[in-house]
């Protein structure tokens, strides 16, 4: 699935280590057939801790 290769390749890059690292994976959700993306917020702990998004101060 297209999706499963974009999560690896943002965990292989170079930006994203320290957080693989510590097995923090992407927190990115998209459907298959959208036409556009939107992009936003850098996750805080409690986000990347219950992978949801805005689910934090900064949301």
């Amino acid at each position: 699935m297209m999706f499963e290769k974009i999560k690896q390749e943002i965990m292989s890059d170079k930006m994203n280590e320290s957080y693989t690292k510590i097995g923090i994976p992407p927190l990115f959700k998209a459907s298959a057939d959208a036409r556009i993306a939107i992009v936003g917020q850098a996750p805080g702990r409690k986000a990347e801790a219950t992978q949801l998004f805005w689910n934090d101060l900064s949301g």
